[in-house]
């Protein structure tokens, strides 16, 4: 009995420092990737609504600790996706509706933005959802590099404006 015992607490001190020892092994990368969707269309429309396409890249191997584990990546933690709409040129009343940014084939829809308001307040909108967080999460661990496509329909042109597009993120980094 005291051999059962015994062997017992050998065993579940070996397994308990083994899960201590690959926290030891571990290391947590946190960092923000800003891309910056630049949209201008000069021409007028007289009033008519534009369909717009604009894609960025989005690199998470631009960060040096990333870039230098990539085979080491252990898990990726998207904690947010936001974007803001910065140096808006044009009528007071223009709007982007029907948007959407797609990440590879993970598509999330924009609600319908008034631009002039959205720059002059400076707002920052939070987009996806914790499914698209995991699908693009997951695109991200087999390949740092994702393109995200910007589509939508502008109310009428000509307007410039720039859609600053940020993506926050953990990765998990396990040496062993």
């Amino acid at each position: 009995m005291k051999t059962k015992a015994t062997l017992l607490i050998i065993l579940l001190l070996n397994v308990l420092s083994c899960d201590e020892i690959d926290k030891l092994t571990e290391f947590d990368v946190r960092d923000n990737f800003e891309s910056v969707f630049r949209i201008s269309e000069s021409a007028n429309s007289e009033g008519q609504p534009v369909s717009i396409t604009e894609t960025v890249t989005v690199d998470i191997s631009t960060n040096q600790e990333i870039a230098d584990n990539l085979n080491l990546i252990q898990s990726i933690a998207i904690e947010s996706i936001t974007f803001k709409i910065e140096n808006f040129s044009g009528n007071d009343n223009i709007t982007l509706s029907n948007a959407s940014i797609a990440f590879n084939n993970e598509i999330i829809t924009l609600e319908d933005i008034n631009l002039s308001s959205a720059e002059g307040s400076g707002t920052v909108y939070n987009i996806g959802t914790a499914s698209n967080y995991n699908t693009i999460a997951n695109i991200l661990k087999n390949d740092p590099s994702v393109t995200a496509k910007i589509s939508g329909t502008i109310s009428e042109i000509p307007v410039s404006f720039d859609l600053r597009l940020k993506v926050d993120l953990k990765v998990v980094i396990d040496v062993i």
